[in-house]
Parts: structure tokens; sequence; C-alpha cells
């Protein structure tokens, strides 16, 4: 399905994949719980959308057809592996801090309190 958001002009407009995952009967308030990827140039995301009278009334969903490209399953695991990539270099990185102070930087601290005072 797509998830249209309205902005405050044509071009502020969004229209999202996404999927509805639950419907909240309120007695007084039903609702509907839509499941959204989000894309952009850092990676992949998702978010949920509540809709219900007066909390995002201005949502508006409608089904995909078979012949829709809004998302292709191979870009958005492409993404997940980019995202993945940057985090295990991020892990790798904060080890080798964590090394570099226990191996290097605590020695400092022996020079400046000694051992045993």
């Amino acid at each position: 399905m797509r998830v249209f958001h309205p902005g405050s002009s044509h071009t502020n407009a969004d229209i999202r994949p996404g999927v509805i995952v639950g419907f909240c009967e309120f007695d007084k308030n039903p609702a509907i719980q839509i499941l959204e990827l989000r894309t952009d140039y850092r990676g992949v995301s998702f978010d949920m959308v509540t809709v219900a009278d007066g909390i995002n009334s201005d949502v508006q969903i409608a089904p995909c057809n078979k012949y829709e490209g809004l998302v292709s399953q191979s870009d958005v695991v492409t993404r997940f592996d980019r995202m993945i990539q940057e985090k295990e270099l991020e892990l790798s990185d904060l080890k080798l801090k964590k090394k570099y102070f226990i191996d290097d930087f605590a020695k400092a601290f022996e020079q400046i309190v000694p051992v045993g005072a």
C-alpha cells in the first residue's frame, strides 16, 4: 500500500510504502496502525503511523498495484547491509579505542601517580 503524507504544499508531500499491521477497534475512536518504510540517503527505517479521527487524519492510504515500483526488496536489503557495515566499523573503532586506553593511556596515569602510593 501507499501512505501519503501531505505537506504544506505539493513539494513537501511524501508517498511511502507501508503495510497495515493492526486495527484498534476502540469504542470512541477506532484507529489503523501502519508500518511504513522510510528510505533516504542515510539508509532505511521503519515508522509506525496511527491514523484515526484527530490523529494523523490528513494521512491517506491507498493500495499499490503490482506495476508500481515504490521500493524494491534488493534496494532495501542493500541499504540494510550498508547500515550494518557502518555499525560494524563503528564497533571496531570503539574496540580499538578501548584497547588503546587500556594498553597505552593507563601508562600515563602510572607515571603521574606511582603504583602503590
